[in-house]
């Protein structure tokens, strides 16, 4: 069959067009595929990039406000005493011992008991609602139910409140002084910037010499104020230097405890022992939070 010329190109451009159309569908098209899925990636990835950007953004303020927390922890806590300091009678005496020194003290023995763990209750009372009938047949406006409750705020408040656990640990310690000494020596301890807790004080002789004194007055006894041997009087192989140095160093300490003595050789003076049980609190000191590194992401 002869083509004419016209069917020929007729022919000819069908030809191009399907080969075109061909084309399109065998390249192009996985090509617009492939290029609007890497669209709709990119749109993601942006997506994910502007999150991280926020992210990053928030690194900075968040820091501050952890080093903030952290500094704030450390100042509620600097009462505390550490933990691994609360063990040892001597940390527990070196940190006292001044406090005795200045108010003529003689601490005789230190006892530390073993560190537990206790709980640290919150003290408040606890009241019971015994008129809630009465008051809920007269309150026909909720004011008095109202009332009862802003009184009580506080008391809900703590009693739900989580406990905190902390260490504590028990300290006995006997002194022996004036009743002035004593006094300011437990006073000294109360006002220690420290979480220290004075739980008992016996004290051995509560009139400071002064019933004994009066026992041997009302006997008739005769009894004379004692006097410190002088260096002279002393020999210098029984201490005579020793003596001297004693007076020289602390004559306010030997006018603070005077003595009476009976014709028998008996010594009163106006000091007693005291026992003393002293409860330490303590925490772990928390390390300061590294905010620099960067975790590893988890898998």
């Amino acid at each position: 069959m002869k083509l004419s010329y016209r069917e020929k190109i007729i022919l000819a451009v069908f030809i191009a067009i399907a080969i075109l159309f061909v084309g399109f569908l065998w390249l192009v098209k996985p090509k617009t595929q492939k290029l609007n899925d890497n669209k709709l990636k990119l749109e993601d990835l942006q997506d994910q990039k502007e999150e991280i950007d926020r992210k990053i953004e928030q690194i900075k303020p968040l820091q501050e406000k952890i080093k903030k927390i952290y500094d704030d922890t450390n100042k509620i806590t600097e009462i505390f005493i550490p933990v691994d300091e609360v063990g040892s009678p001597v940390a527990f005496d070196k940190a006292l011992q001044h406090y005795a020194d200045e108010n003529n003290v003689k601490i005789l023995s230190l006892e530390v008991d073993t560190p537990e763990v206790e709980e640290l209750k919150y003290y408040y009372y606890e009241g019971k609602d015994i008129d809630a009938d009465l008051r809920e047949a007269a309150d026909i406006n909720g004011n008095l139910q109202q009332q009862y409750d802003d009184e009580h705020a506080e008391q809900v408040s703590l009693s739900d409140r989580e406990v905190e656990t902390l260490y504590q640990t028990k300290y006995g310690v006997k002194v022996n002084g004036t009743k002035e000494d004593i006094w300011n020596y437990l006073k000294a301890i109360k006002e220690y910037n420290k979480a220290l807790l004075i739980n008992q004080v016996n004290i051995s002789d509560y009139s400071f010499g002064q019933d004994a004194i009066e026992e041997l007055q009302k006997k008739g006894q005769q009894i004379v104020e004692a006097v410190a041997p002088t260096p002279e009087e002393t020999p210098a192989e029984e201490g005579g230097e020793e003596a001297a140095a004693t007076e020289e160093t602390a004559p306010e300490e030997q006018a603070q405890t005077p003595a009476v003595v009976t014709p028998d050789g008996q010594e009163i003076t106006n000091t007693s022992d005291a026992q003393i049980v002293i409860t330490a609190y303590s925490i772990y000191k928390m390390p300061e939070p590294d905010t620099e590194t960067i975790p590893p992401a988890a898998n």
